[in-house]
């Protein structure tokens, strides 16, 4: 089409999310009508080959990063994207680690952008799940905007979040509940894991504070019971949720395509404020995507896994 780009892709990256497409999430939302196999990969960094007649601020050799939209995978040889999905790759990033940022920044900026510019002091988070590819990026963001950040994780993780400048409770070790009534209420609680609920962050939150989480039932309710029964029925459990707690907000975090919001990322980092962590050992060959699936089924991870396509 006139606004696409086509980018010989050098790198790309694996989310926990490709693991649960792989069991079936989101057959009947974002990939009915789809034929297998389906390829798996959610961002890319690469140099742009060809673009269309209504492409003017990308040209031929730019070295570009994006993440595809949800039906479309990114790691591939060339991948052709709108303009939506696209933009220069931050300048000081080389192409692996500009590959581990566009999904999981887009994913926290839609969660948390419109909070952390309108939040006033005292501006504090809490992030549940500080150790993965979002909870890293959530860290970086609350805290470029003057955020106090507490986060959760293991023992191991411990090191990599405290040097993010978050504060760490280890959920294997201590009664994660407990040690959080010493802290000051939070104006954010980010669950980057879908492991809690709005009724059991309602005790640290402050009034009208937000819960946000990655686990919306939105996706699971279409696939089983269709889109416009799915739909009406998620719809109803958020407004269920609200009556339930009207002192608290709950919202639902989803990635969406936003060009913007990349180029966002690309000036944070740029700025030296966010930088990618990727995990050790976690850049993988092409042929060897298998095994960085495998790693990453396991869980715990310390970062991002990226893949050299090139």
């Amino acid at each position: 089409n006139t606004n696409d780009v086509l980018v010989k892709v050098h790198a790309g990256s694996l989310n926990p999310i490709d693991i649960r497409i792989c069991e079936g999430y989101g057959a009947n939302f974002m990939f009915r009508g789809y034929e297998f196999p389906l390829v798996i990969g959610r961002d890319f960094s690469g140099t742009v080959v060809d673009i269309g007649t209504g492409v003017f601020d990308i040209q031929l050799g730019d070295d570009v990063y994006g993440a595809p939209k949800l039906h479309q995978p990114g790691c591939l040889d060339y991948i052709c994207v709108g303009l939506d999905c696209v933009v220069q790759k931050p300048a000081t990033l080389s192409h692996i680690e500009a590959a581990s940022l566009p999904y999981v920044g887009l994913t926290v900026l839609s969660a948390l952008k419109e909070l952390v510019v309108t939040s006033k002091p005292p501006k504090r988070a809490l992030v549940l799940g500080g150790s993965g590819g979002i909870g890293t990026f959530a860290i970086q963001y609350l805290r470029a905007y003057g955020f106090t950040v507490v986060t959760t994780c293991s023992s191991s993780a411990m090191s990599l979040c405290s040097s993010l400048g978050a504060e760490c409770i280890d959920y294997k070790t201590q009664d994660v509940e407990k040690e959080l009534q010493s802290f000051e209420k939070f104006n954010i609680v980010f669950d980057a894991i879908g492991a809690v609920s709005v009724e059991w962050s309602s005790n640290i939150l402050i009034k009208n504070g937000y819960f946000v989480t990655l686990k919306s039932p939105a996706v699971e309710n279409v696939d089983k019971f269709g889109t416009l029964n799915g739909l009406s029925t998620s719809a109803s459990t958020l407004a269920r949720k609200k009556l339930e707690r009207p002192e608290i907000n709950t919202r639902w975090a989803y990635y969406k395509p936003d060009r913007r919001g990349l180029l966002e990322i690309a000036r944070l980092v740029d700025s030296g404020v966010i930088q990618p962590v990727l995990q050790t050992n976690g850049v993988y060959d092409f042929n060897d995507v298998p095994k960085a699936f495998k790693a990453l089924s396991k869980g715990s991870a310390r970062g991002k896994s990226v893949i050299n396509v090139s």
